[in-house]
Formats: structure tokens, sequence, C-alpha cells
């Protein structure tokens, strides 16, 4: 059976890092405030990059609906970066397997 460990430790670890950056900050603040703006837009610009195409999306960024934009944040957020951290973790594992041999 092959190890999943590396794919595990850092998707946890991209997952963790989204969540005290952007996602606390996000639903402490109620979605509203500069610092969790400033914080969403960096940290989370491939998201913020594909709600701004549309106009429906428009009005997730700029107003409308906080419940939607929490959600997409935090959730959502965390659940990209995740998918990055597995991405990475995996990368790592053929790079480790090749180097062992295995």
């Amino acid at each position: 059976m092959r190890s999943k460990a590396p794919i595990l430790i850092v998707t946890t670890i991209f997952a963790l890092f989204h969540i005290i950056v952007v996602a606390i900050p996000v639903v402490t603040s109620g979605g509203s405030g500069e610092g969790q703006g400033f914080a969403a837009a960096i940290f989370d610009f491939p998201i913020v990059w594909l709600l701004e195409l549309f106009p429906a999306g428009r009005g997730v960024l700029y107003g409308s609906a906080h419940t939607v934009y929490l959600f997409i944040f935090s959730i959502g957020g965390t659940l990209m970066y995740a998918g990055v951290g597995a991405v990475i973790g995996f990368a790592l594992r053929k790079i480790l397997r090749a180097f062992r041999g295995t």
C-alpha cells in the first residue's frame, strides 16, 4: 500500500493556513471590514477573480449577501487551499518515491 502521509500532511498544512489567515477573520468580522477584505482578496485571489467575471459574483463581493460571502470565502477558500495542498503533496510523494527507488 502506498503511503499517503505526504498528501495528508501538506493538505492539512495548507487548509490550516487558510483557516487561520482568511476564514477566521472573515467569520469573526461577519464579512465586513477592510482587514478581512484584504485577506480574502490577497489569499483567495482566484475566487475573487472568478466572482468578478459574473454580475451575481460582483453582488456577492460588493455587498448583497453576507451569508454567501462568508460561505464562499471560509469554506470554499479552505477547500481550494486543501486541493492545492493535495496536488503539491501528491507531487512530493512522487518525488520521494523516485529518490527511494520504489
